[in-house]
């Protein structure tokens, strides 16, 4: 009994600094900014999925492995090559001819949340070409063959019946992006570093909930904070992954 009323008590502590955590809503804040790559994502993947589709494109498997390779490398080697082009004195600047410092810039702490919007979003479209590619190849061409009979052109071809027709296999890419970028970490760690002023980047630009939870967890060893706060992340992400697949469910039915 004593037991139980020392754990409610903790808990009760715990709940309160979580809702006066305004650092735990900063990086809130930066997880679903740079969960929004996966959308941008999506929009590439099936741009590039309905080029390789529309038109024969002499090496089309080439261009798929190539799409697909970023992929299946490591995030964590991704991350520490872009840091290399993302130096002061790297190849980023060099080839806009800009003195950023993007990943350590305290008048622009903004630039180290674009930098890892960027790794993120740099190999995320492989596996939505794939699967596009994949999705489009089942629409049956009748379908477009009537749309031109009745005088449709490419984009009343694209939106009418390309996109419902790929809305489950969206609704599932959908799914796993939110997914992913809501789970943001090792892009985080590998550009943001937390300094000894325990921040990661200037004004915990790189700062994602996951990275907090580990940092929490790790350096104070405040198991039960990061516990509640990853409790909350588990409640906020099965909000929107909720209505994707209620979303998904709908759009097989129209098909159907």
């Amino acid at each position: 009994m004593v037991l139980y009323r020392y754990r409610a008590a903790f808990l009760r502590i715990y709940f309160a600094e979580f809702f006066r955590d305004a650092k735990f809503l900063k990086s809130l804040g930066i997880t679903f900014w740079l969960a929004c790559s996966q959308f941008v994502s999506l929009a590439l993947a099936l741009i590039v999925a309905s080029l390789l589709n529309a038109r024969r494109v002499r090496g089309e498997k080439m261009f798929k492995v190539l799409y697909f390779i970023p992929y299946i490398c490591s995030s964590v080697a991704i991350a520490v090559m872009w840091s290399i082009i993302f130096e002061h004195q790297g190849v980023l600047n060099q080839l806009l001819g800009t003195d950023y410092n993007w990943l350590n810039d305290a008048e622009r702490p903004y630039l180290l949340t674009w930098a890892i919007f960027i790794v993120i979003l740099w190999p995320a479209p492989g596996y939505g070409i794939i699967m596009y590619t994949a999705a489009l190849k089942g629409i049956d061409m009748g379908l477009y063959e009537a749309a031109e009979l009745d005088g449709a052109n490419e984009f009343h071809k694209f939106r009418n019946i390309t996109l419902p027709m790929v809305a489950p296999m969206t609704y599932f890419l959908m799914l796993a992006g939110i997914m992913a970028g809501l789970g943001t970490f090792d892009q985080a760690t590998i550009l943001a570093p937390i300094s000894w002023t325990g921040t990661a980047g200037p004004e915990d630009a790189g700062l994602t909930v996951q990275y907090y939870i580990y940092y929490e967890m790790t350096e104070f060893g405040n198991m039960g904070y990061a516990s509640v706060m990853q409790w909350a992340m588990t409640l906020i992400t099965l909000i929107p992954c909720t209505t994707i697949m209620k979303l998904r469910k709908r759009a097989e039915e129209n098909i159907g």
